[in-house]
């Protein structure tokens, strides 16, 4: 029921809710041939199944439909066709009328062999409003909080019957892990790059002040002072890089999630300050061969020529 669909709803985590699509199934005659019909919200459709592959677009009104393609293939139709529907309502009244296709959908699974139309529309020819064959949720949501979540609506909803789609789900996981090996993969990549990419900075400073660098050691500068000279200006030229790196990323990251995902991102003080400290790490490493390479310059050698 309606009533059982709302309790169960509101029982989920709203910022982890991506979409939630309730669908009806009945059989109706399109162009005199029988096929099966969802009603839905087209709406909250586009969250709940993305992967769809529609020519044309989804219906706009209730006097369109989408087909699949197999239904289109078989009938013979496509975008903009109108086409004559028909059959019986729950007490035998007959019903007939003109719909427009507003668009072809391929998904290569069930989709293909069955025309959608929307669920109140549906609901009107078949004159009982509000019945509800199936509610399809979308989460974001590990396959062990899954779990949790079906046995809480099993205990506390017992009029709703909650299932995962292990197909759906278990296609998202490996998406995901595979999206992160890549993502892991970038990110070390990108360190090496950056660590190579300091030290020559770093390689060139040392070559362009050697004559600088001898003479303070003409002078009688310790080692140690040279180290914490250099080693200083890398550690305070990577802390503002790590900062700028960080802001900038968190802001373009959000931008990627609400354009590409349409949701939000958290902000993470302690991932930001790991950042940081990761690229402090990467500037000291990348300092240590131009710094061994600064303190054995010899003076004698340095300032030949002065």
């Amino acid at each position: 029921t309606p009533e059982a669909v709302g309790k169960a709803i509101r029982l989920l985590d709203a910022k982890k809710r991506v979409g939630v699509a309730q669908w009806r199934y009945e059989v109706i005659r399109v162009n005199h041939q029988p096929v099966t019909v969802a009603g839905t919200d087209f709406g909250e459709v586009g969250k709940t199944r993305p992967y769809w592959r529609i020519s044309g677009s989804l219906p706009a009104k209730g006097g369109e439909m989408l087909i699949g393609q197999d239904v289109a293939l078989n009938l013979q139709l496509k975008t903009g066709d109108i086409v004559r529907i028909g059959g019986q309502t729950r007490d035998n009244r007959r019903f007939s009328g003109k719909m427009r296709v507003s668009g072809v959908v391929k998904t290569g699974g069930e989709e293909d062999t069955t025309v959608f139309m929307d669920g109140v529309a549906l609901g009107n020819i078949m004159q009982t409003p509000g019945e509800i064959h199936l509610v399809e949720l979308s989460l974001a949501a590990p396959g062990a909080e899954l779990q949790q979540i079906e046995k809480q609506l099993e205990q506390h909803v017992p009029e709703v019957v909650p299932r995962i789609v292990k197909r759906i789900s278990r296609s998202e996981t490996i998406v995901l892990s595979r999206l992160q090996a890549l993502v892991l993969l970038v990110m070390v990549v990108m360190l090496l790059l950056t660590l190579i990419g300091v030290a020559a900075t770093m390689m060139s400073m040392v070559m362009e002040r050697r004559k600088e660098i001898g003479l303070k050691k003409a002078v009688g500068a310790e080692n140690s002072r040279i180290v914490a000279e250099f080693l200083g200006e890398g550690v305070l030229l990577g802390l503002c890089g790590g900062i700028l790196g960080a802001i900038s990323g968190c802001f373009f990251a959000q931008q990627v999630a609400a354009t590409v995902f349409g949701r939000d991102i958290a902000f993470n003080g302690w991932l930001l300050l790991v950042t940081i400290l990761m690229s402090l790490v990467v500037t000291v490493i990348a300092c240590i061969l131009p710094i061994r390479h600064a303190v054995g310059i010899d003076p004698a050698w340095a300032l030949r020529g002065e």
